[in-house]
């Protein structure tokens, strides 16, 4: 059904592309905006082929990180619910924080405090897991540290959303570079 979604919206942007194209010769309107952009940027690509070739080019890039972001909440997911069955929680937790370190690898700690006002509640580690790190192979270095973070936090609040996993009990569960901001989850 995904494939069949992108080939439509790649035949939909081609087409969009080629009759703004057309209109644009034949009066002086406003071009498309994705047609701007291929201007803007690629001006010597004007032609048909070319244009197909560079929206091909933007879907694949989008088809690449969707694959990438499937693998790597597969791979999260199947991590926190091994810990789920190995660990067991302490009742004193409240709160969960997932670090991020380069290169890409995601920690898990649990804290019996937190405070809006006050982030240093996310360096006192009273639950850390036998398996605490897991590695994220799969995200290149060369992908921008803040597209990880956002990739990862909407991988973490669609699993809190399914709601499959116990440790995901507590009130509070945040995400962030080890040494930058956190950014809240739950």
């Amino acid at each position: 059904a995904q494939k069949a979604r992108l080939q439509v919206s790649r035949h939909h942007l081609w087409q969009t592309s080629r009759r703004q194209l057309s209109l644009d010769r034949q009066s002086h309107r406003k071009s498309h905006p994705l047609q701007r952009q291929i201007h803007r940027f690629y001006p010597q690509r004007t032609n048909r082929r070319s244009i197909q070739r560079l929206v091909n080019e933007q879907i694949g890039k989008s088809t690449n990180y969707f694959k990438m972001k499937e693998t790597v909440k597969n791979k999260i997911k199947k991590w926190l619910l091994d810990i789920d069955r190995q660990e067991n929680l302490p009742n004193d937790i409240v709160a969960l924080n997932f670090n991020i370190s380069e290169p890409y690898e995601l920690e898990l700690i649990g804290s019996s405090w937190y405070d809006d006002e006050d982030p240093d509640w996310a360096c006192e580690d009273d639950f850390v897991p036998d398996d605490c790190f897991l590695p994220l192979d799969e995200i290149p270095e060369e992908v921008h540290w803040e597209q990880v973070l956002s990739m990862i936090t909407e991988i973490l609040k669609e699993i809190v959303a399914e709601n499959s996993i116990k440790l995901f009990n507590v009130q509070h569960i945040a995400i962030g570079f080890v040494d930058g901001d956190l950014q809240i989850v739950k």
